[in-house]
């Protein structure tokens, strides 16, 4: 604010630059490992075929579930944990890699929570045609008990193997952008798909 009381020749006038807001903290991420730069998959409970990859949404690792071979079923990483204060949001990132169609093969995620005895489809059943990461996210509520199941499911059929990259999971304080398959994603390039290392790397817009 500035004030001037209009007297002649004492113009009174003050200059504003570079304002900014702060913001809050982030609440601590309570879940182990939840970018998979520890290259395990360590914290996690395992089902099916899962592991490691370096094609990753940001850092050095991702989680894969499923493989580039055929798998047979769900392939799954869950992990249950507690919203600390000042929680409001479960973050993370996806890519499905899906030649088949989504009566067949899928990505889901789900979030039950175990205080209110609720869950939350998180990633409805998807087998999206392009190969890119997307952002999802669910509310939460602080103080409540939660188990996250990040799931892959392929039906063995030799040829069409599906698999999901998971990345960057954690609990934040607001809701971030959203991001989808627009042009606004975060593209994964392929290479070479026959090969079994699956050598892919991001390309990020």
């Amino acid at each position: 604010m500035d004030h001037d009381d209009n007297y002649p020749s004492d113009p009174t006038y003050t200059l504003f630059d570079d304002v900014a807001i702060g913001s809050a903290s982030p609440p601590p991420n309570p879940l182990v490992n939840g970018g998979f730069e520890t290259g395990t998959l360590s914290g996690w409970t395992l089902t099916g075929t899962t592991s490691v990859t370096t094609v990753a949404h940001s850092g050095a690792y991702a989680a894969l579930a499923g493989g580039t071979s055929q798998t047979n079923g769900d392939s799954s990483l869950s992990q249950t944990f507690t919203a600390p204060s000042a929680a409001t949001t479960l973050s993370l990132w996806y890519a499905t890699k899906c030649p088949d169609t989504v009566t067949y093969d899928w990505t889901t995620v789900t979030l039950r929570d175990n205080t209110a005895g609720t869950t939350t489809t998180v990633v409805p059943r998807t087998c999206p045609t392009a190969y890119v990461w997307v952002n999802a996210t669910a509310g939460i509520i602080a103080g409540h008990s939660y188990t996250l199941t990040l799931i892959n499911h392929d039906d063995n059929y030799p040829g069409d193997s599906t698999y999901t990259l998971f990345d960057d999971v954690a609990v934040v304080g607001s809701s971030p952008l959203r991001f989808s398959a627009d042009g606004r994603s975060t593209r994964v390039k392929s290479g070479d798909e026959d090969e079994a290392d699956d050598r892919e790397r991001v390309r990020k817009r």
